[in-house]
């Protein structure tokens, strides 16, 4: 299929035109749904015009107008691990799926894989980019093909798979050497959902991180044994934005299909290094400062060693006394 063709969609058909502009005659009617073939394009104003024929009358019909579009780019579909009646085998399955704005469910074409449930469309055959829901009704072109925009909308998406029946994974998490919190979760494979408890009803979305004195948090990595690749981070700790420690790596449940065990990485802390920079300075202060206005939002594993001024409590003062050490070292120490 060239990628010029078009379908109409716009409920009540379309106008097609002597010429570029709302104010030209009209020469012909598009009934919705109808599949054009655009051999040029103008922008006019608002507007972008194709120029078309139909029914022996060549004329122009508006295929947008803003971003409200009135015709929509056609695509080609691929299938990828399918099953048959016949049963299961792989095959490349080239079709035409209509609309960009309506990706139709694979069903629609008879496809099925047995114990598998469609999930939607992707450009890469093991889903690792962005798969795209059929029922999305705001999808546009340029979302699934940002090519189109040079007019070139020839794209293979194909068809994502997951289990019917989830297989439910237990993740023990290994502190490797400090004190464990969350000690371990479940989540069926395939499904970026986690849970505490085995039966996958009691849904959490962080965990409660481990400690080792002297020691930071890094992430908890696995050993590739069960999935993923060995060292792979799959929750995040400290070398993350704050947002994002003791959350889920969001492709971990899709790595680790099988039951396993996560460890902890670790790395010494540097007394007064609050933001783990590796270095000591004015911005550890000012992070200092900010942690005892928003305890909350800026973390530290062990305030009290940032007791710099030694009268029992974390204060502005401490803060204070942290900003003076990067200038003056010997007279404010902080070991």
């Amino acid at each position: 299929m060239d990628c010029n063709q078009y379908v109409v969609s716009t409920g009540i058909g379309l106008n097609i035109r002597s010429s570029y502009s709302t104010s030209s005659s009209i020469v012909g009617v598009l009934d919705d749904n109808t599949t054009i073939t655009v051999t040029e394009t103008k922008p006019s104003g608002d507007y972008i015009w194709g120029k078309i024929t139909h029914n022996s009358k060549t004329g122009w019909c508006a295929l947008s107008y803003g971003s409200d579009v009135y015709a929509y780019p056609l695509f080609y579909l691929n299938s990828s691990l399918v099953s048959l009646t016949s049963g299961e085998k792989n095959f490349t399955q080239t079709m035409m799926c209509g609309m960009a704005k309506d990706l139709y469910n694979c069903t629609t074409f008879g496809l099925k894989k047995d114990g598998y449930t469609f999930v939607g469309w992707s450009r890469s055959a093991d889903g690792s980019t962005t798969i795209f829901d059929p029922d999305d009704a705001t999808l546009t072109p340029e979302a699934i093909c940002p090519e189109v925009k040079d007019k070139d909308c020839s794209v293979t998406l194909y068809a994502i798979w997951r289990p019917s029946v989830l297989t439910t994974v237990h993740i023990t998490l290994d502190a490797n050497g400090g004190t464990v919190g969350t000690k371990d979760f479940y989540y069926q494979v395939g499904n970026n959902k986690f849970y505490s408890d085995a039966a996958c009803t009691d849904e959490i979305t962080q965990i409660i991180l481990p400690t080792r004195l002297g020691y930071q948090f890094v992430h908890y990595y696995g050993d590739g044994s069960c999935g993923g690749v060995a060292y792979e981070r799959f929750i995040y700790g400290y070398e993350s934005p704050k947002d994002m420690i003791g959350t889920f790596a969001f492709d971990l449940a899709d790595d680790i299909t099988r039951d396993a065990t996560l460890y902890a990485k670790w790395t010494p802390c540097v007394s007064g290094d609050l933001d783990g920079n590796s270095e000591i300075t004015d911005e550890d202060a000012i992070y200092l400062l900010m942690y005892t206005f928003f305890p909350d939002e800026y973390l530290i594993l062990d305030p009290m060693a940032c007791d710099y001024n030694k009268d029992g409590v974390v204060t502005d003062e401490d803060a204070i006394w942290l900003l003076l050490y990067t200038f003056f070292p010997d007279e404010y120490p902080i070991a």
